[in-house]
């Protein structure tokens, strides 16, 4: 169900279907990192749900929170239930445009910033991030290493485990497209 309404979405956001490519079935992952001299937290999300559309040069990212894996169990509850507060915030969202039209039979590496929304935590923050996109025998292949600060989105840390969770954490995403038809 929720794919359907996520794709109902889509059609309205990439009304031109003629350049729209989708992440490949666990083809995309967004990974975050916290580092302090405490302990490191790290957690891994394949079950990312992504489109881009090279005719608008929009993009959008839609994750589901309880589908971030950590090493351990503690962690995960703690993070879903402390932090962002999956039951009250199921998903984040990115909405862009791409600064920058990419040819998708260019057969190149394009350097990009993308200006849009990053909906976490229930808090929208405008956000630049730069990355990568790579083109080649029409797979569309996308990379970005970037900051989320935790009170850009009001997500608090109690003081108690502080020195344990970095105030910004390094996100990184990676990902490949293929070409996608929509019904």
């Amino acid at each position: 169900m929720m794919y359907i309404l996520f794709t109902a979405l889509l059609t309205l956001t990439f009304a031109s279907e003629a350049q729209l490519y989708k992440n490949k079935d666990n083809g995309l992952s967004v990974d975050f990192f916290s580092e302090t001299p405490v302990e490191n937290i790290q957690a891994h999300n394949q079950k990312v749900t992504s489109l881009i559309n090279l005719q608008t040069d929009s993009l959008v990212f839609k994750i589901t929170q309880t589908d971030f894996k950590f090493k351990n169990s503690l962690m995960e509850e703690h993070y879903n239930e402390n932090y962002v507060e999956s039951e009250k915030y199921p998903f984040s969202v990115f909405r862009g445009k791409l600064d920058q039209k990419i040819d998708p039979k260019s057969n190149k590496v394009y350097k990009v910033k993308v200006n849009g929304i990053l909906d976490l935590h229930g808090v929208r923050q405008k956000r630049e991030i730069e990355g990568t996109v790579e083109v080649k025998n029409n797979v569309v292949k996308l990379h970005s290493e970037f900051f989320v600060k935790l009170v850009d989105h009001k997500i608090e840390v109690p003081k108690l485990v502080f020195e344990k969770i970095a105030e910004a954490v390094k996100v990184t995403v990676d990902g490949e497209y293929m070409f996608f038809k929509m019904k």
